[in-house]
């Protein structure tokens, strides 16, 4: 029904009479309603930045529950500076879908991105920022999951340049553990990992790439 916020259901039975046996009720519905379901938020998951021959690339993953619903792609020089809108993104479908962005005119040096999401409902909120560094050689790890993990761990990283890298996993006491060497392709990728052979415990995962290295953290169950 509209202007419910939450979702009901009710029956109400009313007893008619026994059946002359153990003295059993008959029972009748009286009369029952029922309210609309509450929609669940507009969400994404999987973002992405990669540069791309002097070019940005952002890539999502987004679950709509409605058509009005819709992106923005915001950007700013400071990871805790100012956000401009450089794009608004519609929602393209109900349900699950995958969206691109090409951010044709990208800061000189480092840039930070964030999606604003806006549901149906005008609710805003943010995905993580992710930074895009264009001088140089760029290397990022935009995500890692899942965090709590007992077999494979999936690893997205973002990379300027094709080239050699190497993965290390280090233990609370310091020690090198797990260590992978790996050839990474320029934009963005997934890697995965195979630790289901550590104990358990907490990690640091490292990738390494010439001089540059990032890392991230995550619990072995």
């Amino acid at each position: 029904m509209t202007g419910v916020n939450n979702p009901t259901l009710a029956i109400r039975l009313v007893a008619v009479g026994g059946t002359g046996q153990g003295n059993v009720a008959n029972w009748r519905i009286d009369n029952f309603s029922v309210t609309a379901l509450n929609i669940l938020p507009l969400t994404t998951r999987n973002f992405t930045a990669a540069p791309r021959n002097g070019k940005v690339q952002l890539d999502w993953t987004g679950v709509a529950t409605h058509i009005s619903a819709y992106f923005e792609v915001e950007r700013s020089d400071k990871v805790n500076g100012n956000y401009s809108t450089i794009a608004k993104i519609p929602v393209s479908s109900v349900g699950e879908a995958a969206y691109r962005f090409m951010d044709n005119s990208p800061l000189e040096v480092d840039n930070y991105y964030r999606i604003r999401i806006v549901d149906e409902n005008q609710k805003v909120t943010y995905t993580r920022i992710l930074q895009v560094r264009l001088t140089g050689s760029h290397l990022a790890l935009n995500n890692l999951f899942p965090t709590l993990v007992q077999g494979n761990l999936n690893l997205v990283v973002s990379n300027g340049n094709k080239g050699d890298a190497q993965i290390e996993v280090i233990d609370m006491a310091g020690r090198i553990v797990l260590k992978q060497s790996l050839s990474l392709n320029t934009g963005s990728q997934t890697i995965q990992l195979n630790v289901s052979r550590l104990t358990r415990g907490s990690y640091t995962v490292l990738l390494r790439k010439g001089d540059q290295t990032v890392q991230s953290r995550f619990i072995k169950q």
